[in-house]
């Protein structure tokens, strides 16, 4: 599921000024469903999908009558029986807290990093205070000016330097406090096409991530525009007229996008020399890979994934064995 454009094709609507903004958080029951899932609400439509399809006209309107209420935030029980769950591929039926909140009430930096691909953490409490929001990856971490508790923003900090998506319903003081961190999967760009090409898109898929490959500019120039500072673009293609334009609308972003370049040494430079408005020093990684003596497709996709891997995780590439941290994650 596209959180990104789910978020960005509400904004194109135009309609949303009553909408409200659905998650579940939390669950009995059900078995196994996809996580981090979002619905978006207005009086006429609906972007998005819970429990992977229709839920039916009273649970929108049911999740509507957040626009009525005084509070920032609704919350609501919401049960589906086992025929139910089988018709929408659930293992089993359950119930479902259902959190539903006015979309005007939301600080702008969530749906934006919603928007863009940016990991966010998002910290509700019961008063009318304005929702707290972190935003950001590796040190580009930051986060909205909140007059919560330091404990429970320190909570939500942890919580989203874990990237994965996660909700939790904490008490302090005697109030209660939501904190919900979005973390979109990664998203790569494969620009180019052939035996090389497959292989790192099977490479990538491999250990869960999303894979588009193309070699239309005009496609691919598409996808490379929602790419976020989790994602990486690989140029396998040595057509630079293909391929600048699309490295120059990540760059232009400026959001750290991992960027590896397959080819010679005169190959990245020409392509360096192409791209000579953009800092390239930390997020440009032409020869792409780490240098593993890989010879064949598999060993060289390998190669890819595996430097991509680092870059997203902050860490070095060495052997675990000269090191004294923890070896997971």
């Amino acid at each position: 599921m596209d959180r990104s454009r789910i978020v960005r094709d509400f904004r194109s609507a135009g309609d949303g000024k009553e909408a409200v903004f659905v998650r579940v958080i939390a669950m009995t029951g059900f078995g196994g469903r996809e996580s981090g899932e979002i619905l978006l609400i207005s009086s006429e439509s609906k972007w998005g999908r819970l429990f992977g399809d229709d839920l039916g006209s009273e649970f929108y309107d049911r999740a509507r009558q957040a626009a009525t209420s005084t509070s920032i935030a609704e919350f609501f029980e919401w049960p589906i029986g086992d025929s139910k769950a089988v018709e929408l591929g659930l293992a089993c039926g359950g119930v479902a807290t259902i959190g539903s909140r006015v979309v005007s009430s939301l600080p702008p930096a969530f749906l934006d990093a919603l928007a863009r691909r940016i990991p966010v953490t998002l910290v509700t409490g019961e008063g009318p205070h304005e929702a707290a929001v972190i935003v950001g990856v590796r040190n580009e971490v930051q986060m909205a000016t909140s007059v919560y508790p330091v404990d429970v923003l320190d909570r939500a900090k942890e919580i989203h330097s874990r990237g994965l998506d996660f909700v939790e319903l904490i008490s302090f003081e005697g109030s209660d406090f939501l904190i919900e961190s979005y973390a979109p999967p990664s998203l790569v760009l494969v620009v180019g096409s052939g035996t090389l090409a497959k292989a790192v898109e099977s490479q990538f898929r491999l250990v869960g991530m999303e894979v588009s490959t193309s070699d239309s500019g005009e496609e691919a120039l598409e996808i490379a525009q929602s790419l976020g500072p989790n994602d990486a673009l690989i140029l396998l293609s040595h057509d630079h007229d293909l391929t600048t334009p699309i490295a120059t609308s990540v760059l232009a972003m400026s959001l750290g996008t991992y960027i590896g370049s397959l080819g010679s040494r005169h190959t990245q430079q020409e392509r360096r020399k192409r791209l000579a408005n953009f800092d390239l020093s930390v997020c440009f990684f032409g020869p792409v890979g780490f240098d593993l003596g890989s010879r064949t497709p598999p060993e060289t996709a390998l190669a890819i994934s595996a430097e991509f891997l680092a870059y997203r995780n902050q860490r070095g590439g060495g052997s675990l064995r000269d090191t004294q941290g923890p070896i997971n994650g």
